[in-house]
């Protein structure tokens, strides 16, 4: 009689082939994703490599300097948190 495969009978197939290549591609890279782009060779391993070249390892440029003012209650609690806890910390990342 041989199989007959239907419109379901296909979609499932690819479905499982679709899931079993994601899953031999994963089982060939044991870093997170998150890391994937640290090095070329993690890159290459895990399959991203044109994916990290095009976007995370291009130059860019420095934007402009941005003008900030800030206004602020001096005995506010609130306002000493922000600026100690916030604003502080992220002006020494730059």
């Amino acid at each position: 009689m041989g199989i007959i495969m239907n419109k379901w009978h296909l979609a499932f197939y690819f479905c499982a082939m679709a899931t079993l290549q994601m899953y031999v591609s994963a089982s060939t890279c044991n870093v997170p994703s998150r890391f994937w782009c640290e090095t070329e060779d993690i890159a290459s391993a895990c399959g991203v490599y044109e994916q990290c070249r095009n976007n995370e390892w291009t130059i860019q440029e420095d934007a402009e300097p941005v003008g900030f003012a800030l206004y602020y209650e001096s005995l506010c609690p609130f306002c000493k948190d922000f600026i100690t806890g916030m604003l502080f910390p992220t002006y020494e990342k730059l």
